[in-house]
């Protein structure tokens, strides 16, 4: 008998402002929806389609921006506890909400006590 997939799959259309690139971005739910996610091609902002006007005009402001970066995303990558010692991994993406520069960076956190 075939199995018949009954849970809903959310998505949007989304196009790079950098290279072009369009593609339907997936979310597990509406609440974990995002206008701005990071492009699988080119790691430029990957914007929803009905969202473009209202980040065009940041495309060509890049060099001129004093950044303004808010936290896209994040997440622990590994976790290590020793006797009296806690260390962390994690990953973050951030954009700029003024010209949409994206930047990922990876730090380790280690906790004593």
């Amino acid at each position: 008998m075939c199995e018949v997939h009954t849970e809903k799959r959310y998505f949007n259309k989304a196009a790079c402002l950098v290279c072009g690139h369009t593609d339907k971005v997936y979310h597990p739910s509406k609440e974990e929806y995002k206008e701005v996610t990071v492009c699988p091609k080119c790691n430029g902002a990957f914007v929803d389609m009905w969202k473009l006007g209202k980040y065009e005009k940041h495309i060509n402001q890049h060099k001129e921006c004093e950044h303004k970066y808010q936290v896209l995303d994040s997440e622990t990558i590994s976790s290590y506890a020793d006797v009296g010692r806690t260390s962390q991994e994690v990953s973050a993406i951030f954009y700029c909400e003024k010209c949409l520069d994206i930047r990922c960076q990876k730090r380790g956190v280690e906790k004593w006590g």
